[in-house]
């Protein structure tokens, strides 16, 4: 199934979702946390509770460890972070080259799963974090695209 083009932040690379268990999905109405956007996806992974997906577009101008700070700091207040989640996306800071957004998210338990570059310019500004255990992820990593200089970014759950 495809995000519709609503539910993608603007300038934000499109998701494309693969679910074999069903073919129904929610987008609850969500809080915004400020100089962020963005969008959620209620994903059915049946027999097991619904994990939530957290697509997020921060642009380059807001991109700063001050901001990336607060923004960890409002994620629990502003999702249930206990819940099974997936937080990917475009977040130009590139953690190739300093750990502190995995050093962040790290505090409520979340994991970085890119550990490649994801641009054309050998960065990793395309991130996915997730709090789901080692064994509900099989494998993860980046594709090549010809029409952007980043790589689609994927997750696949077991």
């Amino acid at each position: 199934m495809t995000i519709p083009r609503p539910l993608t932040p603007p300038h934000a690379p499109l998701a494309e979702l693969f679910s074999t268990q069903s073919n129904r999905y929610s987008t609850p109405t969500i809080p915004t946390i400020p100089l962020f956007q963005i969008s959620m996806l209620l994903l059915p992974t049946s027999p097991h509770p619904p994990v939530q997906m957290l697509a997020l577009y921060c642009p380059p101008t807001f991109s700063s460890l001050a901001n990336y700070t607060s923004f960890f700091n409002q994620l629990p207040l502003t999702f249930d972070c206990t819940k099974p989640t997936i937080l990917f996306g475009d977040f130009n800071q590139d953690i190739l080259s300093t750990r502190h957004l995995p050093d962040l998210a790290s505090r409520l338990a979340f994991r970085q799963l890119i550990q490649s570059p994801t641009t054309d310019y050998n960065s990793a500004l395309d991130h996915i974090y997730t709090n789901l255990p080692h064994t509900a992820i099989s494998r993860s990593g980046t594709l090549e695209s010809y029409y952007s200089d980043h790589k689609p970014i994927f997750a696949a759950l077991s």
